[in-house]
C-alpha cells in the first residue's frame, strides 16, 4: 500500500510539472494517480490546485470544471479544510466570470462563506485573498438581484480584505470603488459617493494605474456633482476626464459621450456658455466611426441649442433641432436621444414663447420613459414642462401634475435642484391657491434642499429667496411674526452676498410690511419704506411697488398721533396710487378708495369703488364688508345702494 501511495505521488508530481509546463499530458497523470490512491484528499486538493493555475489565465472552462469536480472529491473523503472551500470558492468565481453563468457565483458563495468560517488561523495575506474574492461575488449577486444588501455585504468583505493586507492591487480597489458606487446609486447616499472616490484614487495612485481608474474616478465624480453641485467637484471630474483622455484619447467613445454629458448638463443648469461650449469642442472629439456616435450628436444638438437660447440666436435652436432629429432616426432606442430632443424643443418653445413647443418636448420625454422608466431625467424634464405650462397658464392641474412627475425624479435620484424646483412648484400652488397645506409642504422641501447642499446660499441665492418669500406668505396664515423675521434674515443674507439680485429690496419692503402690520410697530413701516425707495430706483416704473409702497404709508398713518403726520402721509399714499393707476394698476382703484374713505371724501370713495367694480377688481364680499379702512363708507346711504345692485351680480362671491 505505501509503494501505491508513492507511486501516486510520483504520477502526481509528474502531472503538475506537465501542467506548470502549459502541457494536458499531465491529465494522464492525474488520472494514473488517482486510480492508485483513489481516497486521498490531498491528492485531489493538489490536482484541483493545478488545474486551477493552468486555466487561470487561459479561461479553460472545461478545465475549470474538471478542478472543480477533484475537489468535490477532496471533500468526500475527509471534512473539507479551510483550503478546500477556498480554492473551491474561487474556481467557481472565476467560472462565473468568464461564462457570465450566475449560478457559478451563487455556488462560489456557499464555499466561501465554509471558508470564513474556518478562516480564523490564517495568515493576513490569505485572508486578504479569501475576504477579495467574497466581495466580487456578493458584488456579482448584487448585479444580478438589484439588492442593496448584496452589495452592502461585498463593501463589508471588501474592508475586510483592505484592512489584512496594506499594498493592494488597482483592480481590487476598482471593484471596491464600483461596488460602493452601485449602492450609492441604490440608496443615494453621498457618503458612499466618497467611498468610492477614495476607492478610484487609491486605484490610480498604484504602480500599474491604467486609464480604467481614471474614467472611474471621473463618472464617480461627476455623479458627487449632481447631488452637491459643488464646483470643487466639478473641476476634479472635469481634471480626471482630461487625464482619461490623454492615456486612451480615440478608443473609447463612452469617455467623449459622459464629458460631454457632464459639461452640457453643468452648462444648463448654470446657464454657463462656456461649459456649452467646451461640452460641443468634446463632442467633436468623440471618435465618429463608432456606430454610438448619435449619442454624441445629441449631446451636441442639446447644448448647441441651449448656446441659442442664451444668446437669442434662433438660428443656432435650428441646427440644433436638425442635428437631433437625424441622430434619433439612427438611434430610436435610446433614451438620452430623447431627452436631447426634448431639450432642443423646450429651447425653442423659451425663444417663442410658445406653448405648443413644450407639448412636443413632453413627447419626446415620455417616449424615452418607454425606453427606460427609471431614467430620472426624463421625469424631471416632464415634470418642469408640465409646471411651465400651469404657471403660465395657472392651471392648477398642469401643477399638480407636475408634483407627481418631481415626486418620481426625486424618488430616482434625490438632487438637490429636482427638489428645489419641487419646492418652487408647491409654493406657486400654496401661492395660487391660497393654501397653506401646500405652503408648508414646500417649506419643508426648500429646507431639505438646503440642508442637503450646504453652500447653496452662496451658490445658489436663489434657493434663499423664494425660501424667504414662501415664509413670508406661509406668516399671513399663521399670523406670526416668527415667518416674517426669519424671511427677512433670509432676504438680508441675499442681499449680502447679491445687492443687485432681482427684487430683493422690494420682497423685504413686503415682508417688514407685513410684520408692521401683524404687530402694529412703526418702525418696520420705516424700513419697509426704505427698502421700497430703493426697490422703486431699481424699476421706476413698476406699478406693483407704488401700490404696496402706498399701502405702508396707510398703515403708518394709523399708527400715528400727529395730525400734521397723518396728513403728509395720507397725500404721498395718494400720489403713488394715482401713479400706480395711470402706469395701469386697477387695484389702486380700491386702495384709493380706502384712502379717501379714511379721509372721509365719501364721494371720491365711492367713485373708485365703483372703478374698481368696473374693472374687476374688488375682493370678495367678505372682505368688502370687513375692511376697516372701509367703515366711514360703508355707513352712508350711496354705499348701501351701490351694495345692493352689487348683490344682484351672479360672480359676487366668486374670487375677483
Amino acid at each position: 500500500m505505501n509503494e501505491q501511495k508513492h507511486i501516486a505521488e510520483t504520477f502526481l508530481e509528474q502531472g503538475e510539472l506537465c501542467l506548470l509546463k502549459r502541457e494536458l499530458s499531465g491529465l494522464e497523470f492525474f488520472r494514473k494517480a488517482a486510480e492508485l490512491d483513489p481516497k486521498n484528499s490531498q491528492l485531489f486538493f493538489r490536482q484541483a490546485l493545478s488545474l486551477y493555475e493552468y486555466a487561470y489565465d487561459s479561461s479553460n472552462e472545461s478545465i475549470l470544471l474538471l478542478a472543480s469536480k477533484k475537489l468535490k472529491r477532496a471533500a468526500f473523503f475527509e471534512p473539507p479544510t479551510f483550503a478546500i472551500w477556498h480554492l473551491w470558492g474561487n474556481i467557481l468565481s472565476h467560472l462565473g466570470k468568464i461564462t457570465k453563468r450566475h449560478h457559478f457565483f451563487l455556488e462560489a458563495k456557499e464555499k466561501f462563506i465554509q471558508a470564513v468560517a474556518l478562516s480564523s488561523q490564517q495568515p493576513n495575506d490569505i485572508l486578504s485573498d479569501l475576504f477579495w474574492e467574497y466581495g466580487i461575488v456578493w458584488h456579482k449577486s448584487g448585479e444580478h438581484s438589484q439588492e442593496a444588501l448584496d452589495f452592502q455585504l461585498a463593501l463589508e468583505a471588501f474592508e475586510k480584505a483592505s484592512f489584512y493586507c496594506n499594498a493592494l492591487p488597482a483592480d481590487f480597489w476598482h471593484t471596491y470603488g464600483q461596488t460602493a458606487l452601485a449602492l450609492a446609486q441604490q440608496i443615494n447616499d453621498i457618503r458612499l459617493y466618497m467611498k468610492a472616490i477614495h476607492c478610484f484614487k487609491q486605484s490610480i495612485s498604484t504602480p500599474n494605474a491604467s486609464y480604467t481608474g481614471w474614467k472611474a474616478l471621473a463618472q464617480a465624480l461627476k455623479m458627487l456633482y449632481s447631488y452637491t453641485h459643488d464646483e470643487d467637484h466639478f473641476s476634479q471630474a472635469n481634471e480626471c476626464f482630461s487625464a482619461a483622455a490623454q492615456l486612451y484619447p480615440q478608443e473609447d467613445i463612452t469617455l467623449w459621450f459622459d464629458w460631454a454629458q457632464f459639461l452640457c448638463e453643468a452648462g444648463r443648469r448654470h446657464k454657463d456658455i462656456k461649459k456649452l461650449r467646451s461640452c460641443i469642442e468634446k463632442c467633436h472629439r468623440a471618435p465618429v466611426f463608432n456606430p454610438t456616435h448619435s449619442l454624441v450628436i445629441g449631446i451636441w444638438a442639446e447644448a448647441l441649442a441651449m448656446i441659442g437660447e442664451l444668446s437669442d440666436r434662433v438660428d443656432l435652436i435650428y441646427e440644433a433641432q436638425n442635428k437631433i432629429a437625424e441622430a434619433s432616426l439612427t438611434a430610436e432606442n435610446n433614451p438620452d436621444i430623447w431627452f436631447s430632443y426634448g431639450m432642443c424643443l423646450n429651447s425653442l418653445a423659451e425663444y417663442f414663447d410658445e406653448i405648443d413647443y413644450i407639448y412636443q418636448a413632453i413627447e419626446k420625454f415620455q417616449q424615452g420613459l418607454s425606453i427606460d422608466r427609471t431614467c430620472h431625467r426624463h421625469w424631471h424634464a416632464i415634470a418642469n414642462a408640465y409646471a411651465h405650462i400651469g404657471i403660465h397658464e395657472e392651471d392648477l392641474e398642469f401643477l399638480e401634475r407636475s408634483c407627481r412627475f418631481y415626486n418620481k425624479a426625486i424618488d430616482l435620484h434625490p438632487s438637490t435642484f429636482y427638489i428645489y424646483d419641487y419646492a418652487l412648484v408647491l409654493s406657486k400652488l400654496g401661492e395660487i391657491t391660497e393654501s397653506q397645506k401646500w405652503l408648508e409642504e414646500s417649506i419643508i422641501q426648500f429646507e431639505r434642499a438646503l440642508n442637503r447642499q450646504k453652500n447653496a446660499a452662496y451658490l445658489h441665492p436663489e434657493w434663499l429667496f423664494h425660501y424667504a418669500t414662501t415664509l413670508d406668505m406661509l406668516g399671513d396664515f399663521h399670523e406670526e411674526k416668527s415667518y416674517y423675521i426669519r424671511s427677512i434674515e433670509i432676504l438680508s443674507h441675499v442681499l449680502m452676498i447679491d445687492p443687485d439680485f432681482p427684487d430683493i429690496h422690494y420682497q423685504i419692503a413686503l415682508s417688514y410690511s407685513h410684520l408692521s402690520n401683524l404687530i402694529e410697530d412703526s418702525e418696520y413701516c420705516h424700513r419697509a419704506i426704505h427698502h421700497y425707495r430703493l426697490a422703486l430706483k431699481h424699476d421706476e416704473e413698476s406699478d406693483q411697488i407704488l401700490t404696496d409702497w402706498s399701502i405702508t404709508l396707510i398703515n403708518l398713518a394709523e399708527y400715528s398721533h400727529d395730525s400734521g403726520e397723518i396728513h403728509s402721509l395720507y397725500r404721498e399714499a395718494e400720489h403713488k396710487l394715482i401713479q400706480a393707476a395711470k402706469l395701469g394698476n386697477v387695484n389702486s382703484f380700491y386702495h384709493l378708495a380706502c384712502l379717501y374713505s379714511l379721509i372721509g371724501n365719501y364721494e371720491q370713495s365711492l367713485l373708485f369703488i365703483e372703478k374698481a367694480d368696473n374693472f374687476n377688481a374688488l375682493p370678495l364680499m367678505e372682505e368688502l364688508l370687513e375692511d376697516d379702512w372701509l367703515e366711514g363708507l360703508r355707513a352712508t346711504p350711496n354705499f348701501r345702494a351701490f351694495l345692493s345692485q352689487l348683490e344682484k351680480k351672479p360672480h359676487l362671491h366668486e374670487e375677483r
